[in-house]
């Protein structure tokens, strides 16, 4: 990210450098218009060829610069903290990000991911191919990072009571809320995360009526872990498509695939690494089960599907980047979802 900056730096001034050049260049012309100067076109010539000169390397330069920019899109990671984390520390760790985000959104008065797509859009006379993609990729992303939070606290429900799981779920769902605070306004992402939280409540009591808790403790440190990295990810996906990080000349084509190439890498990687973490405690539990014979009520096991199946990717389908809040941001609707029966394929992983 600070290399992506760095070069974003170096092409305004460049830019810049392009028009002081050409004012420059007018303003010599301008003084060049001396009548009892009989010498007057091959001055022009002269400083028409010096200028054009400079111009063809003023281009270079920032044409090289941009290529450079679009080439390392390919290396973005919006999961600037790359360590593991435990929940306790999320709240410090998601005040430092947002700290840096705000600073690059004061520095940069360039566009979002969002913002390039809509444009591009437009040009496209409103198409939207675009626009259907990015809202593709991150309903794809919600989901995922979503099916990872429910069988996390499904997990975790093995070994804590009903009362110190309900602490936890609402810990979860007050630190989601706080960047909503914060930010005086809720986006389409946000709303989502809430919404998915609220079914994993509701499913927890129906829980603990079927199935008895074990102090088994096999969660443990690695569970905290897992779960910092999952809240993460909930704050980088909205990130990723409002934060304002390309600059004005970034337009084209070609620089929004790369923007969505360098996307998906990086959600496929970090979602890769939480997939296998979770599997880790999967395997730790079966095993644990196993050994105490513990066998979970079937109707908690048809519930447990119909959320991953059903209920998660229908919040999702409900995404609605185009709706505005009243202060012009990006904003979902807060309306619950419908209960679909068909689940979307993953494209990231």
């Amino acid at each position: 990210m600070e290399e992506l900056q760095e070069l974003n730096y170096k092409t305004q001034v460049l830019l810049e450098k392009l028009d002081k050049s050409t004012k420059q260049f007018f303003d010599e012309l301008i003084g060049c218009f001396d009548l009892e100067d009989t010498s007057i076109q091959p001055r022009i010539e002269a400083k028409l060829e010096s200028f054009v000169k400079e111009i063809e390397i003023i281009n270079k330069e920032t044409n090289d610069l941009k290529q450079i920019f679009i080439a390392n899109l390919d290396k973005i990671d919006f999961s600037i903290f790359l360590q593991s984390f435990s929940e306790p520390e999320h709240k410090e760790i998601l005040s430092k990000y947002e700290a840096l985000m705000n600073v690059i959104n004061a520095k940069n008065n360039g566009r979002s991911w969002m913002e390039l797509v809509q444009e591009q859009d437009q040009k496209s006379d409103g198409h939207g191919t675009e626009f259907s993609s990015i809202r593709a990729v991150a309903i794809d992303v919600g989901i995922q990072i979503s099916v990872f939070l429910a069988q996390y606290f499904f997990l975790l429900a093995e070994e804590l009571d009903q009362e110190v799981m309900g602490s936890k779920i609402r810990s979860v769902k007050s630190s989601i809320r706080s960047e909503i605070t914060e930010k005086k306004s809720s986006t389409a992402i946000t709303d989502r995360f809430v919404s998915v939280i609220n079914i994993l409540e509701e499913a927890m009591e129906f829980y603990y009526m079927k199935n008895n808790t074990m102090e088994s403790g096999f969660i443990g440190e690695t569970g905290d872990d897992v779960l910092g990295m999952i809240l993460l990810e909930v704050s980088n996906l909205e990130r990723a498509i409002f934060t304002r990080l390309f600059p004005d000349w970034f337009n084209s084509m070609k620089a929004i695939e790369a923007v969505e190439r360098g996307m998906k890498k990086s959600f496929s990687s970090k979602l890769n690494e939480i997939g296998w973490k979770i599997q880790e405690l999967k395997k730790k539990m079966k095993e644990n089960n196993e050994e105490l014979g513990t066998v979970h009520h079937e109707d908690w096991n048809l519930k447990f599907k119909e959320i991953l199946d059903f209920k998660i990717p229908a919040i999702w389908r409900t995404l609605d980047l185009n709706v505005k809040t009243t202060n012009g941001k990006n904003k979902g609707s807060e309306d619950e979802t419908e209960n679909h029966q068909t689940r979307p394929k993953s494209s990231l992983i």
